[in-house]
């Protein structure tokens, strides 16, 4: 079970035990105790005291922590912070974002019963936000591009520890295989201003958003990556996503990578090459692989809705933003629209 706290500090306060490995230095880790609680910084964690302090992580390199918060403590008036953390039964607790005492926070238990009231499709925490899936004010809108039918949906990603703005995102759902494509990229996406009463900007965010443009822009990329061929340049950004990605079970990963590997039409073999980097990056963008970008926005998207943790799906539906965002390197270069795929992996 995990519990949301929220807490008062000092960065006087503040107690560093900084564990290395001899061995590996860089995977040397750093604990924070504050309240007689000991801590793991997460990510949020230092974004956000790099923000509130107006510094950068190169200072680590030439201080410690500790001589760190005490410089600042002993320049700085507003030495005074707020910090959420989560809270383990386990005890594994991880310090989230740290923010000025005099914000606004919107509670994970505010925005959850908000998000529930608003009709939410689907609700989860993750790592200091609570996301949601909902569906717009024009309503779900039924259509299809060409052989495939689909509805509209958005995603509104709500920071809890007090760091950022909440920000929404556009997203179709391919209904034939449940997949959900999230376009995570500025292209796609409106920021929330939460202001001094965060509960109501999100109401009303929740009770008005719509964005037909957004939607018709959006449906008029997938319906053009049905008529282009994927570029080697495209199957190469998602063979190296995925093969940055820390899969659970290694078989799984190994597995998709292959499978990927046929959908794209075996490239090393059907150019006659060992690896497609020996190939420079323009080459690359003009060769086509054997499967539409199409194909390649429905294998992430697959990937994404089905098979990876909270924090790995992310990164690939920023992938099919990015897709999405651009021009396709070889746009508009079949002739034709084919039948496609419903799922590529197995469960």
């Amino acid at each position: 079970m995990t519990n949301i706290h929220y807490g008062f500090a000092n960065l006087r306060d503040i107690k560093v035990e900084k564990n290395i490995d001899e061995k590996n230095p860089k995977k040397s880790n750093v604990k924070i105790e504050l309240d007689g609680k000991q801590f793991a910084p997460s990510a949020r964690f230092w974004r956000s005291f790099f923000s509130r302090y107006h510094i950068s992580e190169s200072v680590f390199r030439y201080f410690s922590h500790e001589e760190v918060f005490q410089r600042i403590s002993s320049k700085v008036r507003a030495d005074d912070f707020r910090y959420c953390s989560e809270e383990h039964e386990n005890g594994n607790n991880v310090l989230l974002a740290v923010s000025s005492p005099e914000r606004t926070v919107i509670r994970a238990g505010t925005v959850e019963r908000v998000v529930q009231a608003y009709g939410s499709v689907e609700t989860e925490y993750h790592e200091g936000f609570v996301t949601s899936t909902h569906i717009p004010r024009s309503g779900e809108f039924h259509y299809r591009i060409g052989p495939d039918e689909f509805k509209n949906r958005y995603v509104i990603k709500t920071p809890i520890d007090g760091f950022g703005e909440p920000q929404i995102y556009l997203s179709l759902f391919r209904m034939i295989c449940a997949n959900g494509a999230i376009g995570f990229t500025p292209a796609f996406r409106s920021e929330v201003r939460t202001g001094k009463d965060p509960e109501h900007a999100i109401t009303r965010a929740l009770s008005c958003f719509d964005n037909a443009k957004g939607y018709s822009q959006m449906a008029a990329r997938f319906e053009a990556a049905q008529c282009s061929w994927a570029s080697l340049f495209e199957v190469q950004r998602v063979y190296n996503q995925l093969i940055k990605l820390k899969f659970s079970e290694p078989e799984f990963g190994a597995s998709a990578l292959n499978r990927l590997y046929e959908l794209t039409g075996r490239p090393q073999e059907l150019y006659g090459l060992a690896n497609l980097d020996q190939l420079s990056e323009k080459r690359q963008k003009v060769l086509p692989a054997k499967c539409r970008v199409y194909d390649l926005l429905n294998f992430l998207t697959e990937m994404a809705s089905h098979h990876l943790s909270h924090d790995q799906a992310l990164k690939l539906h920023a992938l099919t933003g990015s897709f999405l965002a651009d021009d396709y390197d070889l746009e508009g270069s079949a002739d034709h629209v084919q039948s496609f795929a419903d799922l590529f992996l197995a469960s």
